[in-house]
Order: C-alpha cells, then structure tokens, then sequence
C-alpha cells in the first residue's frame, strides 16, 4: 500500500517536471 501510494508521487513529481519544462520550451520559443 506505501509503496503504491510512494510510485504515485514520484510520477506526479516526474509529470510536473515535465509539463514545467515543455511550457519553458514553449515560452522561449514564442519570445
């Protein structure tokens, strides 16, 4: 169960890190 529970957060953390950098990409490209 904790260890589901942790896998769950390291993939919401990897997500966000990489939603973050795809819309840094993004901005850069637009300026």
């Amino acid at each position: 169960m904790i260890f589901s529970i942790t896998m769950k957060l390291v993939f919401g953390l990897i997500g966000l890190l990489l939603v973050v950098r795809l819309l840094g990409k993004k901005s850069v490209v637009c300026q």
